[in-house]
């Protein structure tokens, strides 16, 4: 058993509570369709028991724009074969046509809900021990965006909401439904 992770199933909020949610949870509960699975179910419950306890629920500029990113991408990936003219097939170029401004108004209302749960935080990087980041990325411990969420959670005492098996060793407390990462 991981003794840093908490099986969300279980847990008992508290307003004294402090939680930054991962990027894949955001996707999990506003991201694109048919993306949903059990999970939605799970974390969506946990969001809703986080807001009414009054806990802290806490968003950063990269959780934000990994999240934006992601949605755009599987956006992308959906109508890209149907666009008629192969020039606009590339991921830059796609931004010119007009499917691509509904996906964008689309994920910016998807980003505008997370800032109404969610409180933004500075990811604190120039507090950071950026050479131990930098090394955990060169030893592939811990891809760079997740180390600096590591970072992150230490210094503000945050618990981290996640479903990525790569928070397993990462030295802070995780809140999950994983097996991988509970066991």
């Amino acid at each position: 058993m991981n003794p840093s992770a908490i099986d969300i199933r279980r847990y008992s909020y508290s307003s004294l509570d402090h939680f930054l949610l991962d990027t894949n949870i955001w996707l999990a509960v506003h991201g694109p369709e048919p993306a949903r699975d059990w999970s939605t179910d799970i974390y969506s419950a946990a969001l809703r028991d986080m807001n009414k306890r009054g806990c802290g629920i806490w968003v950063d500029v990269v959780v934000l724009s990994e999240f934006i990113n992601a949605y755009v991408r599987k956006e992308y990936d959906r109508i890209c074969d149907k666009l008629p003219d192969e020039r606009l097939r590339g991921f830059k170029a796609i931004r010119n046509t007009p499917q691509f401004k509904q996906v964008a108004e689309e994920v910016a209302a998807a980003a505008r809900t997370i800032l109404k749960v969610a409180t933004p935080c500075a990811t604190g990087f120039e507090q950071a021990d950026i050479d131990a980041v930098l090394s955990d990325f060169g030893a592939c411990r811990l891809d760079f965006n997740d180390r600096v969420l590591v970072e992150l959670c230490k210094a503000r005492s945050f618990t981290l909401v996640t479903h990525d098996v790569d928070f397993r060793d990462s030295g802070v407390t995780v809140l999950t439904a994983n097996r991988r990462l509970l066991d």
